[in-house]
């Protein structure tokens, strides 16, 4: 059965690669990364489920699905990764994020969150549908 994930993009700023570069990253690149000693629980996720990519300040700005197992990040051994396909994503400049409030997710603490029966889905589609529609 298919999951939903909330997943933080963040990651500290270390040597200039700080929070809204890492969130780019993710978007841009198609993946989900997994940082230091988080690998062990982004391992739940699984080729098939629905991603939230999420950042800082209660708000979504990638949604779409986990394309591949997950990998080994060939320039770093602190890092794992999967594939994903963004059915929907914020541009760069993270102006029209979905916000936690508009599709009633709870508000759970971590990086790697099962939210599967943790959000509206009528309402995630609905919020997806008015900023596809705005482009």
């Amino acid at each position: 059965m298919m999951k939903i994930w909330r997943i933080g993009t963040n990651q500290r700023d270390k040597d200039g690669f700080g929070e809204k570069q890492a969130s780019n990253f993710v978007i841009n690149q198609n993946i989900v990364i997994a940082w230091k000693g988080l690998k062990p629980n982004i391992h739940k996720v699984k080729k098939g489920d629905l991603i939230l990519s999420y950042h800082n300040d209660n708000r979504i700005i990638a949604v779409g699905y986990a394309v591949s197992e997950i990998k080994d990040h060939k320039d770093s051994e602190e890092q794992e990764y999967f594939e994903a396909d963004w059915v929907w994503k914020t541009d760069e400049s993270v102006s029209n994020p979905i916000l936690r409030n508009e599709i009633d997710m709870n508000n759970a603490r971590g990086t790697v969150i099962d939210m599967t029966n943790g959000i509206d889905i009528a309402k995630l589609l609905a919020e997806i549908g008015k900023r596809k529609s705005n482009n």
